[in-house]
């Protein structure tokens, strides 16, 4: 029995975590909300100054939220826009270093159980370049790595997207989401809190669930994962 304690202790203490973190979050959300918007202000503000004066764009303008706007109107595949968005680098001292070096010691960013591989084909014979995880409603989402956020919002068919940048020429891509916690050209830290995974209207009521049997029969929410590496899809799972 106590291999199976151990593990229920386990899942237990991470979810605990989870509870805590959210708590946090919840208690800090004006303040994010109120950063967040001065932020925005500051940045339009710059951006109709230039056009005004005729002068170049401020600073990381290739990196805004207006201009990555514009590029999710204009493209119709996520591969699409992946390389529109690697046009346009995250600056040198915010990308940060050490993820390639750090293969077998990168969590997942969910809780969850593997549904598909990398190019494994699903129910509908569909093979995607990434990992598809059964998640809890609710389940928090964290960042696997110190990076940049290079973009945070819907896009196309994929609802919530988060596009991390972990290191120069990496991106990490997270498909599926519900609430959002971060906004693009930010910097954050491992286990940051990147957003939630949907839930229905009141469920979040209830943070702590029965621990999922194997067969992932109680994770009702999905979650793409991912990794790409000089323009190419590679496995996430090493």
């Amino acid at each position: 029995m106590t291999p199976a304690l151990a593990a229920e202790a386990i899942a237990l203490r991470q979810e605990l975590e989870q509870i805590a973190t959210l708590s946090r979050l919840q208690s800090g959300a004006v303040l994010q909300m109120e950063v967040a918007l001065s932020e925005v202000q500051t940045a339009r503000a710059s951006l109709a100054a230039a056009v005004a004066e005729r002068r170049e764009a401020p600073d990381r303008f290739a990196l805004s939220e207006d201009a990555l706007r514009q590029i999710v109107e204009a493209v119709d595949t996520l591969d699409a826009f992946l390389d529109l968005l690697a046009q346009a680098p995250a600056p040198e001292d915010s990308a940060m270093r050490g993820f390639s070096d750090a293969r077998g010691a990168v969590p997942l960013p969910v809780l969850g159980v593997l549904l598909n591989g990398f190019e494994d084909q699903d129910a509908a014979g569909i093979s995607r370049p990434g990992l598809l995880l059964a998640t809890a409603p609710a389940a928090l989402v964290t960042s696997p790595w110190f990076g940049t956020v290079r973009y945070a919002g819907p896009l196309l068919d994929y609802g919530n997207v988060v596009i991390l940048e972990p290191e120069g020429n990496i991106l990490m891509i997270l498909a599926g989401l519900g609430d959002l916690y971060v906004t693009a050209v930010t910097v954050i830290a491992q286990g940051a809190p990147l957003g939630m995974m949907p839930s229905a209207a009141g469920a979040r009521a209830d943070l702590i669930t029965e621990t999922p049997d194997q067969t992932g029969a109680a994770l009702s929410e999905t979650i793409y994962i991912e990794v790409r590496q000089d323009g190419g899809a590679i496995d996430p799972q090493p």
